[in-house]
């Protein structure tokens, strides 16, 4: 038993000398060494328990946090640019608004919709939030009348005529939106028609100096010009757009401006920090939302704080594991009373807690599709993208639910640690109790009983596994023979492989039911040597495995007999030795003690008589040993 004194006060309570008492007692029991502490001593390993509790709780919530953000691609941006400006989401958000402009001064027809526009995170679109199902929620719609209708409440209405719609400017999706200033030109100067939400101080946007706005992006004569702070930008690089080109606008050498663009001048100004514009219809009651920059500008925050957040938790983590690491001799008093506690949950307990936190883990995203299609297809099937799509996928389903990861892991140390301090015949198991009373109600049969039992367990569970395996067989049969892949016949040929041995070990159990009878007939000729019966040898056939077995028992039993039988007839010839030799003492012996007692019956002298007295004395302990023997 370790002892780790850290203070010398007095304890005149005696609270102290009882806690080291049962603690020691507990250990004793146990059969293990502990560490008995003084109060001081707990508060260093409860220290350093906790901080390891807390590290590693924050670095998995933080690792498990970041690896799912990476797995799903949620950010809009490589994750060390915070600009929102400078992310290739804003880049493809302003070539999508460059492409709509343009259309516009091309004369063409832009499509939007009318309805709640709002950022859905994810592309460069607007989402459509239907009226009809807001005014029904109100009581108004064709919904909540038809109902009313048929309730009685209310007298059916012919159905109006539909008011013609007024038409609508080509930018009217665009107007209300003021994170974006632009103005559009199609044509000459004098005769051309231009758009515009700006009412007034187009000369400051045509000459980049609006309040508040710092990017301003310029088609001119089939170029685009890009202005970001006051410093011009380079759009085309070499001239040739590729994957890796930063701008997806016309006028590169390989995306030349259409003849439809000509005369066209675009200008357009993004707000340096994007505020929401909203809009109300109130003669549909709907609301539309015009803050895709907004949004995007947001997620990015967003993005900034969650990284900056994952970051300050980890280096919280690191902090408390160092702690941990200075005290980690003094945490084994709290692992040792955990253990005490842990080694009172069944068993069983603990397989449910440990299936239920692996359900609880992976089950949400073994369904989703998405992850499932991509573990199974990302890497060698019909030709799947790579690895990298592989090891994504897994993230994906690792990282599904980090609160459940976070649970298993400290499940695990828990087992761990209960396995650590207390052996297997300390654990409580309900299942380990009803085999050991089943164990023992079966060795009470015999041998031949008990093996054939068992051989005949073994062949009835091989035959509904080779039974069970014969359908996934047939489904991989026909998936390789439909999707040729060298992944798929690897797996057919692991799947024949498994087949094969699934049948020898049908054919090995098949087999081992003659080798049990041979083993519980060498058994019982076992308890009948053992109970004396040497005269019967075991006879088995000459095919047998245990021939050889059963012939050297045969042996031992001949030579036991043998020996039996000479032990016997040494015995016979010593007692007759002893009980002749017996006889031949008696005889003369008698006849001392005879002459002894008639000498000392005689009237001699004092010599004499203690000579006869002697003699009287040593013959009859002579006939006391003759008589012993």
């Amino acid at each position: 038993m370790d002892t780790n004194w850290n203070s010398t006060d007095k304890d005149p309570g005696g609270a102290l000398e009882q806690f080291v008492a049962e603690e020691v007692r507990e250990a004793v029991e146990a059969g293990k060494s502990v560490k008995v502490l003084r109060p001081g001593g707990w508060v260093k390993a409860l220290a350093g328990f906790l901080a390891f509790f807390l590290g590693m709780t924050l670095a998995l919530s933080a690792l498990g946090a970041l690896g799912n953000r990476i797995a799903w691609e949620r950010d809009p941006s490589p994750r060390w640019e915070w600009d929102w400006q400078e992310t290739d989401a804003f880049r493809d958000e302003v070539s999508h608004y460059l492409r709509e402009f343009l259309t516009i001064g091309a004369g063409g027809t832009v499509d939007f919709y009318d309805g709640a526009y709002y950022w859905d995170g994810g592309c460069n679109s607007a989402v459509v939030v239907e009226q009809e199902a807001i005014r029904t929620w109100w009581g108004f719609g064709e919904a909540a009348e038809a109902t009313r209708v048929e309730q009685g409440t209310l007298e059916p209405v012919p159905p109006a005529e539909p008011e013609k719609e007024l038409e609508k400017e080509p930018d009217a999706a665009y107007q209300a939106d003021k994170n974006v200033l632009y103005y559009i030109r199609n044509g000459e100067i004098k005769n051309g028609k231009v758009y515009s939400n700006m009412d007034a101080g187009l000369d400051k946007l045509l000459a980049r100096s609006v309040e508040g706005y710092n990017f301003y992006l310029q088609f001119v004569n089939g170029r685009v010009s890009i202005f970001k702070d006051g410093q011009i930008r380079d759009v085309y690089g070499d001239g040739y757009y590729d994957g890796d080109s930063r701008w997806f606008v016309p006028g590169y050498d390989n995306f030349p401006v259409s003849e439809q663009l000509e005369g066209v001048k675009v200008v357009m100004a993004v707000r340096e920090t994007p505020i929401p514009y909203y809009s109300a219809d109130y003669k549909t009651g709907g609301t539309s939302y015009y803050s895709a920059f907004y949004s995007l500008a947001r997620q990015v925050e967003e993005s900034e704080s969650f990284y900056y957040t994952q970051g300050l938790l980890l280096f919280i983590a690191m902090w408390c594991l160092v702690l941990w690491a200075l005290l980690r001799k003094s945490v084994e008093p709290v692992n040792q009373k955990i253990a005490s506690w842990t080694v009172h949950v069944w068993t069983e307990v603990r397989f449910l807690l440990a299936a239920a936190c692996l359900l609880w883990a992976f089950l949400p995203g073994l369904c989703n599709l998405d992850v499932v299609y991509k573990l199974l297809y990302s890497y060698g099937w019909e030709g799947g993208y790579s690895f990298a799509a592989w090891g994504m996928a897994v993230l994906r389903l690792v990282t599904m639910n980090v609160p459940a990861l976070i649970a298993l892991f400290w499940l695990w140390r828990l087992l761990r640690n209960d396995h650590k301090h207390n052996p297997g015949e300390v654990r409580r198991s309900l299942l380990r109790t009803l085999f050991r009373f089943l164990r023992t109600r079966d060795l009470k049969r015999p041998v031949e009983k008990r093996l054939s039992r068992s051989g005949g367990l073994v062949l009835l569970v091989l035959l509904a596994g080779f039974a069970l395996s014969l359908f996934p067989m047939a489904v991989l049969v026909n998936f390789v023979r439909t999707h040729p892949g060298i992944w798929g016949w690897c797996l057919l040929l692991l799947a024949c492989l498994l087949e094969v041995l699934l049948v020898w070990a049908l054919c090995c159990a098949w087999w081992s039911r003659g080798l049990a009878r041979d083993i519980a007939a060498l058994a019982d000729q076992v308890e009948a040597v053992r109970a004396g019966d040497l005269e019967r040898p075991l006879v088995l056939p000459e095919d047998a495995d245990l021939r050889r077995t059963a012939e050297s028992l045969n042996d031992i039993q001949a030579g036991m007999r043998a020996a039996l039988a000479e032990q016997t007839r040494s015995e016979r010839m010593k007692v007759e030795l002893v009980s002749n030799v017996s006889h031949d003492l008696k005889t003369p012996l008698t006849s001392i003690l005879s002459y002894a007692e008639l000498l000392r019956q005689e009237d001699l002298p004092p010599a004499a008589a203690d000579y006869a007295k002697i003699i009287d004395q040593k013959a009859q302990r002579l006939k006391t040993m003759v008589e012993d023997v």
